[in-house]
């Protein structure tokens, strides 16, 4: 197949979304599809990007779209929906210069806007909008198919959009990079990876943890101001922030860190930083109704799951993980050894690319 990727936001900016259509793009070339992956030019282009397009395999083919006068991204959606809709509009010829391609894939909705009509596209579901909107009711008629990247997505987006039938697909991980001894003396407590933002329950772990655990928060995002309040609130003097650590410097982390906290207080897909956080050998809490609960089996006692917003249970949960190393270790090698056989990045594309040709 030829699959054109729109991914605007990939070059500069690395979330959880961006890291699913980067590594999509290399491994389904990888499978002997030829990729075309629209992306902004950047003069400052992220770690992960850096290495995809100075290590990219063949039939991986990079397009980039430079923008004039056009904001970076700030962890906000409206944001992410402004540069979108700024891409598309300057992309778009671009787009018919390529539309001899069999599958133009996108992963936020208004990106569809801009696809060539006469061409077959397929949407990603990510996550789920606090609110529909004009323009992205208008956008999601648009696609020919739609895949869902955790049940509770589909079932938000097949709520909102009864027409919808999505398929649902969950990302998968490089266990050759992620890795780590979950039975390894590890300094921090307690980590968080990803955007600061208040759904995310950065503030329910800050306000469960006692002064003497040791945290660290890696990421960036408008909440930050709110997060270094309450650290001087409650004079936590071992939290750590990191803003925008680089790739390098996040793998350290997991495998420095005894558990992995991920509280999302609403509906999410299953995280990249929680998969990549596992194969890493960290043990888990993290909350239900979200997509973890798609990894996780919790009869099989691979993670904590605890109810969004129930900072009693982080608290509980969080103490029992440092305070038993056995039963730590024991909890993180379960869903360690889970992701390492079957959710490589190589068995994931083939689920992938049966997708895609049953969408054609």
């Amino acid at each position: 197949m030829i699959i054109n990727i729109i991914s605007p936001h990939a070059s500069n900016y690395l979330g959880g979304m961006e890291a699913v259509t980067i590594n999509m793009a290399i491994h389904l070339a990888r499978q002997g599809e030829t990729i075309r992956f629209f992306t902004r030019k950047s003069t400052k282009p992220t770690d992960t990007f850096h290495d995809m397009k100075h290590s990219k395999p063949d039939g991986l083919h990079i397009i980039e779209i430079e923008l004039i006068d056009c904001p970076l991204p700030d962890s906000t959606w409206p944001t992410f929906y402004k540069i979108s809709n700024i891409f598309g509009a300057t992309a778009s010829s671009e787009y018919d210069k390529f539309a001899d391609a069999d599958l133009f894939i996108t992963h936020l909705s208004i990106d569809a806007l801009y696809v060539p009509k006469r061409s077959k596209s397929l949407l990603h579901l990510h996550g789920n909008p606090d609110t529909a909107d004009s323009l992205m009711d208008k956008a999601i008629q648009l696609p020919n198919s739609t895949i869902a990247h955790s049940q509770s997505i589909k079932s938000w987006w097949s709520n909102q959009y009864p027409h919808l039938k999505p398929s649902i697909f969950l990302n998968g991980i490089d266990a050759s990079i992620y890795t780590g001894d979950p039975t390894s003396k590890r300094p921090i407590d307690v980590l968080y990876v990803g955007r600061f933002l208040e759904h995310k329950g950065i503030d329910d772990i800050l306000r469960t943890v006692d002064k003497t655990t040791k945290v660290v928060l890696a990421g960036h995002g408008p909440y930050l101001p709110v997060i270094k309040s309450i650290v001087a609130e409650r004079n936590l003097k071992h939290v750590t922030i990191l803003e925008k650590p680089s790739t390098k410097v996040v793998k350290k982390l997991y495998r420095d860190s005894k558990v992995f906290a991920c509280p999302s207080r609403s509906k999410e897909g299953l995280l990249t930083t929680l998969l990549e956080a596992s194969a890493s050998g960290c043990a888990i809490v993290t909350t239900s109704g979200s997509g973890m609960t798609d990894l996780i089996d919790i009869s099989a006692k691979e993670s904590i799951i605890i109810s969004p917003g129930d900072i009693n249970s982080l608290g509980v949960a969080l103490a029992d993980l440092l305070a038993d190393n056995d039963y730590r270790s024991n909890t993180a090698q379960r869903l360690q050894s889970k992701i390492k056989a079957g959710w490589s990045w190589e068995q994931k594309t083939k689920e992938l690319i049966e997708i895609y040709r049953h969408a054609l």
